[in-house]
């Protein structure tokens, strides 16, 4: 259609251009003639009007008597003379003409306006008729004169009463008009007219060729105007067809475009479904090989079949390293990967790979740090699994090329722009570096610095794509910056949102100094100084004061210094490399310098070094692995200085305690080898466990017996682990019809019946055991109503961890945030909506707290008891004086304090109460139920006996 259009536009404009052509060439030039011959008539008009005033004055002049009367007359005859010549003028040469014209008869005027005239030379004898008026002019000016002087002499003789010679003059006078006068007048008139006359004829004869030019111009404006209009017509009939051929050639092509996009769409699934099926198939022998491995070195085989068994867990992990990398760069790109925004702790997401390269660290000897902005709120809003999955494979990438020295992983805000957070994640090492030309393309898809790396430090190339592809879908991007042999800086950017109060970001860090623990200092000495920035900088955000060194020789002449018992150090923060290895061993030097009150927390790196020196000789040394966490640390100075530490020296001594003594799993395994590996690992922490093969086997023991919580694998025959956890939910719900429709083609009624009884209102946590590691298994997982997954092959830690996890929320343990432990990457626990504690008498679940969530003994946990009821009702004390003289901002901050330590005492329900009392005191706000709510919290925290 657009050709058509283009057409009669250009049709358009033709006619446009033609009629300016025509009317400023043809018509505009017979316009001008025109007003000209107009113009040319008006001064022929004005010629012939004045002579016929000369005419009148003329004769008036031969009849009038006395010589100044005369002069009047023969001055107007003048004045129209000159009247003429400047008319002819304007005439013959052109130009414009404006002079007031008296009308015949009376001394009216009108004005007679000729502008712009220009001369035609084709006006037929135009030019002649000009010249003779122009002489006839003349001529009556000279005739004028010699009127005059006859009638000067008909004067004189008037005055001398000369009769005689007055009838004589006046004969001559009279003969003189008309013999001379009469024809001058007469030719004049005659000139005039014929001006006239010859311009109306030139005028109706350009008149006439006008008109003609104008149909003639209005005839071929048509004609075009209706050849352009068939022109248009034709075109656009032409691209109808065109357009109805194109239109079914489109719907052809559309059809094969859905058919190949529906084929396109099959292979994506069959793709996906490939992958899928080739995780789990993988994942299946892997989880036996890295299971049965790592059950093989439990046993303490000799050093050369531990080498060996070791060597296959590697590969193995290596091995399931490079099977996660592949299905996320197949799922980015597919376009599939998704990000899912949590609530997260930038501080556990660092923390969490530390754990994770923990072993590495004191393998290679390589330190390793993790360093958080003050600045960062707690709590943020994003995808922990995606911000931990970059770090992971940049700390990973930093170990490969770091053989000594250190690396740091680094968390900072970058801007805040309202609810938006800029985050800056960056990984420092010591390494090998890199050469800056290559710093671009190390974040290519399979590419590597150099050829050789791959073979030398193994690697597919896909982590850095992985990475930055994933910054980049949270809003930030990734740098490196890096010079050979200087070490490597991994920087990269992620966007997150601030956390709401509903997200947890009001939480309060349930581990606080008392002013008093404070006011001695803390001696710190470390080799590194990038190990004494980041804990100088925690302690003093702590509320303590350092004294820092990394010089052992220093160290010592501090230790033996004359300093007042105020301002001696109350513990000593002491790195092992520089404690014990150097060529003065601190722990020496403490025992001489007889300062039997100083406490000692070692930051070591593998147990074997505390045989450096004999634990019996320090009493007072407490042991801390590296590298070290933060919210660790904290709550071991905790218990140091508040004297609720185990004792000293046992650490690496004292087996971890079997926490899941007394509870009870159902694990849910069709392969019978991951069924042992699961089984082993849960009996090794204390677990009864039951074996089911199949979804009903489940159900049937679940009608028989009460458990704790169970690992439920999704793919089994007859019954999956989703349908099996449907119908699990689905009795707690009390739906016969809803166990029905889930329960599939078999379902067995009064199986049914009986677990909708036994069941019902209640919670059975269940943990899915799964091969598969896309986002949609784990939507599957949630959908199904499973309170999270494993993903398979699953390490001890963070199995325990997941089912600890599930089993203390059902049962309503509300860990602190410093205490409870973290879920690794592979195991997620989806979030739940409510967090009630159950009622019950407080004294025991304060007990049952402490030792679950502390691991106190029972000894230790009836020493604590009576200091804590003390602090408890310390700080009531406080809220209720401080509510009494309205001091809000103090009030506030009190209640702060109380609510942190009813966390650790696993009251929730008044740490709630505490929390709402500090809102209202930050805002300001004495409500009508502020009294009722310091009554509900004093009510119960004396309901504490």
């Amino acid at each position: 259609m657009l050709l058509p259009l283009g057409v009669y536009l250009a049709g358009f404009c033709l006619l446009v251009v033609l009629h300016l052509f025509f009317s400023h060439v043809f018509i505009g030039r017979l316009d001008q003639r025109l007003d000209n011959a107009r113009k040319l008539l008006r001064l022929g008009e004005a010629v012939a009007q004045q002579s016929l005033r000369i005419e009148a004055d003329w004769y008036r002049l031969a009849t009038t008597t006395g010589i100044p009367e005369q002069q009047k007359i023969r001055d107007g005859i003048n004045l129209h003379l000159a009247a003429i010549r400047t008319t002819l003028q304007v005439g013959q040469h052109g130009g414009s003409l404006n002079y007031p014209c008296p009308l015949t008869g009376d001394s009216r005027h009108h004005a007679l306006n000729v502008s712009d005239y220009i001369p035609d030379r084709e006006a037929p004898a135009t030019e002649d008729h000009i010249r003779a008026l122009a002489d006839l002019s003349r001529e009556i000016e000279e005739k004028l004169a010699e009127l005059s002087h006859r009638l000067a002499q008909r004067e004189q003789h008037r005055e001398r009463s000369d009769r005689s010679g007055i009838f004589l003059s006046e004969g001559m006078v009279k003969n003189y008009l008309k013999s001379t006068s009469a024809p001058l007048l007469n030719r004049l008139h005659h000139e005039s007219d014929t001006l006239i006359h010859q311009t109306h004829l030139w005028l109706e004869a350009l008149q006439t060729q006008s008109a003609s030019q104008r149909r003639r111009y209005l005839l071929a404006e048509t004609l075009l105007a209706v050849g352009i209009v068939t022109l248009v017509c034709l075109l656009a009939l032409l691209l109808a067809r065109q357009h109805l051929h194109s239109t079914r050639q489109v719907a052809t092509a559309g059809r094969e475009l859905h058919e190949a996009h529906q084929l396109a769409q099959e292979a994506n699934r069959l793709k996906s479904d490939f992958l899928a099926n080739m995780s789990h198939e993988i994942r299946t022998p892997m989880n036996a090989i890295i299971g049965l491995s790592a059950i093989l070195l439990e046993g303490r085989p000799d050093p050369s079949l531990a080498r060996h068994i070791r060597t296959i867990n590697q590969s193995a992990e290596t091995l399931l390293r490079l099977l996660n990398d592949i299905l996320d760069f197949s799922k980015i790109e597919a376009g599939q990967l998704e990000i899912e925004y949590q609530p997260l702790c930038v501080n556990e997401v660092l923390e969490n790979v530390l754990r994770i390269f923990a072993d590495t660290s004191r393998r290679k000897g390589v330190e390793l740090f993790s360093r958080l902005d003050p600045r960062l709120p707690e709590h943020l809003v994003g995808d922990a699994l995606r911000l931990q999955q970059i770090l992971t494979n940049l700390v990973s990438n930093a170990f490969k090329f770091t053989t000594e020295g250190e690396i740091l992983i680094e968390a900072e805000l970058v801007r805040e722009e309202g609810e938006q957070l800029e985050l800056l994640l960056r990984v420092r090492d010591s390494g090998i570096g890199i050469a800056a030309e290559k710093l671009e393309t190390i974040f290519g898809q399979f590419r590597q610095a150099d050829p050789s790396i791959a073979r030398l430090y193994g690697g597919t190339g896909l982590g850095l794509s992985i990475s930055r592809r994933l910054c980049q879908l949270m809003g930030g991007d990734i740098r490196a910056e890096s010079s050979e042999g200087y070490g490597s800086i991994f920087t990269c950017t992620v966007v997150c949102r601030r956390a709401d109060a509903d997200d947890g970001a009001d939480e309060a860090d349930a581990v606080q100094f008392a002013a008093s623990t404070c006011v001695r200092p803390i001696l710190l000495v470390h080799g590194r100084e990038t190990g004494r920035i980041i804990l100088r900088e925690a302690l003093e955000r702590w509320g303590f004061s350092v004294i820092s060194t990394g010089d052992a020789h220093e160290a010592t002449k501090l230790l033996h210094a004359e300093t007042p018992a105020a301002q001696w150090p109350q513990l000593a923060l002491l790195d092992q490399t520089v404690a014990v290895r150097a060529s003065v061993n601190l722990l020496t030097e403490v025992d001489s310098s007889g300062r039997d009150d100083l406490k000692i927390l070692l930051l070591v790196s593998t147990g074997d070094e505390t045989q450096q020196h004999d634990p019996g000789s320090f009493p007072q040394v407490f042991l801390m692995p590296k590298p070290f966490l933060l919210s660790e640390l904290k709550l071991q100075l905790h218990k140091i200085l508040e004297n609720t530490a185990l004792p000293p020296n046992c650490l690496s001594a004292t087996p971890s305690p079997k926490r899941g003594l007394g509870s009870k799993i159902l694990l849910t395994e069709d392969n019978s080898i991951n069924a042992e590996i699961a089984h082993h690992i849960l009996e090794q922490d204390g677990f009864l466990v039951d074996w089911a093969e199949t979804g009903w086997d489940a159900l049937r023991l679940l009608d028989k017996y009460r458990y704790d919580a169970v690992l439920m694998d999704v793919q089994m025959p007859e019954l999956d682990g989703h349908a099996t956890t449907a119908i699990i939910r689905a009795c707690e719900g009390g739906s016969v019809q809803d166990i029905l429709a889930a329960s599939g083609p078999r379902p067995d009624e009064p199986l049914l019946e009986r677990l909708c009884r036994g069941l019902n209102g209640g919670h059975m946590p269940i943990l899915a055991l799964t091969a598969h590691a896309t986002h949609e298994d784990r939507q599957r997982c949630r959908q199904a109503g499973m309170d999270g997954y494993l993903t398979k092959p699953f390490k001890t830690d963070e199995m325990l961890a997941a089912i600890h996890h599930v089993i203390n929320k059902a049962r309503n343990m509300a860990f602190s945030p410093t205490t409870a432990e973290p879920l690794l990457t592979d195991a997620v626990i989806f979030p739940t909506a409510t967090d009630t504690s159950p009622p019950g008498d407080l004294m025991e679940r304060i007990k049952v707290h402490l030792r679950s969530a502390f691991n106190l003994p029972d000894d230790k946990v009836a020493t604590m008891l009576p200091a804590f009821l003390v602090t408890l009702q310390g700080h009531m004390g406080k809220i209720e004086e401080l509510f009494a003289a309205a001091d809000l901002v103090e009030l506030s901050k009190a209640a702060h304090t109380l609510k942190g330590a009813l966390l650790n005492l696993g009251l929730k329900e008044l740490a709630d109460i505490a929390y709402t009392i500090e809102c209202r005191g930050k805002a300001q706000d004495i409500a009508t139920d502020f009294q009722d709510l310091v009554s509900q919290l004093r009510q119960g925290i004396d309901a504490i006996r």
